[in-house]
């Protein structure tokens, strides 16, 4: 049988390997080689001598540095193949990018999760400071084709911008459309509260608030609260909503500026039979303002320290802008803000982005589109929204966990809202 001879190691790195190969059962002699000079002379010799050598067959082959680093190298090769395949066959997730501590996520998500049927992934957008994942590149494309620039620059009383056809100019916006559903399934742990900044005509918010949140569509009837109104209802409301749990109390606590809508609020709360637990009516103040006057009580919403779950601003001379401006550490608790946003009084030297950055930056807040429509600003902000324009914007706070269903319930009619690829 052949015979391999490999010298040691430190043989092997500085000088030539010698290897000697019997090829035969008749053992021909073994010649000590050192360089080829010496096999040339060792063939002559045994040349003169009469004996006939097959130096391919008889003599050793020496593998210089060359044939070394090949050896070398084909070793290690080996090596790292064995290695990488015994990491995929034990590691199969490596594969498909994930167990290794790297997010992916598909092009069309924009929040907590992936769509379905979507097969192209990238890594997570980063999350912003409210805890909601900026919009990827591809949902950012669509937004400027579903709410462009055009015609935003023009006199801003025209009210011609995208997002202000898409909000007030596209129909009724459902007030509590994507608060309904939700809070239907929730027990909440404390009174349920809703405070209404502002009074609007033919408005049925208030009747709605309280059976969504006591559960008691029975005493609190919209058909009821149509006949106090004496008028339809400018976005018609329905009593059909079912409850997961028994009733619960409820408040809806009215905060206005203007004395004569005070008295306005307070007749229809008689007329409705409400007592003041269940809907108490107050002049709002602002932190440094006076005391109100007309004989009604004051409420500083920057004092409150207890949950409200749904936070409506309807105040005149764009106050809306001052009141969030001002409560500081109140909106901490508050779930859900509606609110309107316009190019004048107050909002005329308002700046929105920093709004929603700064002072709603524990919100997820979107244009409140007619339809069930929602458009995301959070996450999704783009340059020609800082035009200022009457339109109508919706929050939710992402960081407080009560609010979480929410929070998915926005985020799907948002991305309905996108995949449907209507432009405004």
């Amino acid at each position: 049988m052949p015979v391999l001879k490999i010298l040691p190691f430190e043989v092997v790195l500085f000088r030539p390997i010698h290897i000697t190969l019997h090829l035969s059962n008749n053992k021909p002699p073994v010649y000590p080689m050192s360089s080829r000079v010496e096999k040339a002379r060792a063939i002559r010799s045994a040349a003169k001598k009469g004996r006939r050598v097959n130096p391919y067959k008889d003599l050793p082959y020496e593998v210089g540095m060359v044939g070394t680093v090949g050896v070398v190298m084909a070793l290690l090769f080996a090596g790292a193949f064995m290695m990488t395949a015994y990491i995929l066959i034990s590691n199969p997730g490596c594969l498909r990018g994930t167990e290794v501590g790297i997010a992916m996520k598909t092009t069309e998500s924009v929040f907590g999760g992936s769509n379905q049927g979507s097969t192209s992934t990238i890594a997570a957008p980063p999350r912003t400071s409210s805890g909601v994942e900026s919009c990827s590149p591809k949902v950012q494309d669509a937004m400027k084709r579903i709410l462009p620039s055009t015609n935003c620059f023009t006199e801003p009383f025209k009210q011609e911008c995208s997002f202000s056809i898409a909000t007030v100019k596209s129909g009724c916006q459902d007030p509590t459309n994507y608060f309904r559903l939700p809070a239907a399934k929730m027990k909440f742990e404390t009174p349920f509260t809703a405070v209404l900044v502002g009074f609007e005509e033919k408005d049925g918010t208030p009747m709605d608030l309280l059976a969504i949140g006591s559960h008691d569509l029975d005493k609190y009837s919209m058909t009821k609260w149509k006949d106090v109104l004496g008028e339809d209802m400018t976005c018609p409301l329905s009593d059909s909503l079912k409850y997961g749990f028994n009733v619960q109390p409820a408040v809806i606590l009215f905060l206005e500026d203007e004395q004569s809508r005070i008295d306005k609020i307070n007749d229809l709360k008689i007329r409705a039979g409400l007592s003041d637990e269940e809907m108490h009516v107050a002049k709002v103040t602002f932190p440094g303002d006076n005391a109100g006057g007309g004989g009604s009580t004051t409420f500083d919403f920057s004092s409150i320290t207890d949950d409200v779950h749904f936070l409506r601003l309807r105040m005149t001379q764009g106050r809306d802008y001052h009141f969030l401006k001002s409560v500081g550490t109140a909106l901490e608790h508050v779930w859900y803000i509606d609110f309107i946003y316009d190019w004048k009084d107050d909002w005329e030297s308002g700046n929105m982005k920093k709004l929603i950055d700064n002072t709603l930056s524990s919100f997820a807040c979107y244009w409140h589109g007619a339809n069930g429509n929602l458009f995301r600003i959070t996450g999704c902000w783009q340059t020609h929204y800082d035009f200022k324009s009457w339109s109508k914007v919706v929050c939710v706070n992402a960081k407080l966990e009560g609010a979480k269903p929410i929070v998915e319930k926005m985020e799907e009619a948002f991305m309905k809202s996108v995949e449907s690829g209507k432009s405004y």
